[in-house]
């Protein structure tokens, strides 16, 4: 899968980013990036060994200054891949669907 092996190769990039100083503003050198992932429920459906890049991605990308935006159809566990790791750092400050049964964890 083609998407697969972008995120991989994304994944990748953000590991050899880490050993770098930290992320502070875009350059030429250091380059912001934005993912977005259109029906990422139905991908993460359809290709659950996913979850876990995406969870490093929307964890640890930016600080690399990589940023993801999961585009589903709704809120719920099941339409990340059933990860709340993955939801909670999707969903940190950028939430637009007010679903009623949402209630996002306090750290």
């Amino acid at each position: 899968m083609a998407v697969e092996r972008r995120l991989r190769r994304i994944h990748d990039e953000i590991i050899a980013l880490d050993d770098e100083e930290p992320f502070t503003e875009p350059s030429v050198d250091t380059p912001a990036i934005l993912i977005g992932i259109d029906d990422a429920d139905s991908l993460l459906h359809a290709a659950p060994g996913l979850v876990a890049s995406f969870e490093r991605i929307a964890v640890e990308g930016p600080a690399a200054g990589i940023a993801v935006i999961l585009i589903t159809s709704d809120i719920t566990l099941s339409s990340f891949g059933g990860s709340t790791v993955l939801r909670d750092a999707v969903l940190k400050g950028n939430q637009v669907d007010h679903h009623p049964d949402y209630r996002p964890q306090r750290r």
